[in-house]
C-alpha cells in the first residue's frame, strides 16, 4: 500500500506539471490568440500528454524497455481516448450547461485524471 501511495504522489506531481502546460497553453491560446476553446484544448492537452508521458515513463511507472514502440502506441491510444473524453466533457459543459470553458476543463481534468492513472497503471506495469 505504501508503494502505491508513493506512486500516486509521483503521478500527481507529473500531472501537476502537465496541468501547468495544459491550462497555461489553453488560456494563452484562447485569451491571447483568440483561438476557439475546443481547438485550443486539443493543442494544449496533446502538449501536456507529451510532457506527462516522458515524466511517467521516467519517474512513475516501472516498465521495461522491451517492446517500447508497442507500449508507446498503446499509450497513445489510451491518450486519444482520454483526449476524446476531455473534448466531450468540455463541449458539454460549455455548450449544454453554459459554463465557462475553464469550468469544463476542470471537470474534464478530474474525470480524465482518474481514467489516465488507472489505464496507464494497468497497461504499463502489466504488459
Amino acid at each position: 500500500m505504501l508503494d502505491f501511495l508513493k506512486q500516486l504522489i509521483k503521478y500527481a506531481s507529473a500531472a501537476m506539471v502537465g496541468g501547468v502546460v495544459d491550462y497555461g497553453l489553453l488560456i494563452l491560446l484562447v485569451e491571447a490568440a483568440g483561438m476557439h476553446y475546443l481547438l485550443a484544448s486539443l493543442i494544449s492537452l496533446i502538449s501536456a500528454m507529451i510532457v506527462q508521458y516522458v515524466l511517467n515513463i521516467r519517474f512513475v511507472f516501472h516498465t521495461s524497455d522491451e517492446h517500447r514502440i508497442r507500449k508507446l502506441m498503446i499509450y497513445i491510444i489510451m491518450g486519444l481516448i482520454g483526449l476524446g473524453l476531455n473534448q466531450l466533457i468540455i463541449y458539454l459543459v460549455v455548450s449544454k450547461v453554459k459554463y465557462h470553458y475553464i469550468v469544463g476543463k476542470i471537470a474534464a481534468s478530474a474525470i480524465g485524471g482518474i481514467y489516465n492513472f488507472f489505464s496507464r497503471k494497468l497497461y504499463l506495469e502489466h504488459s
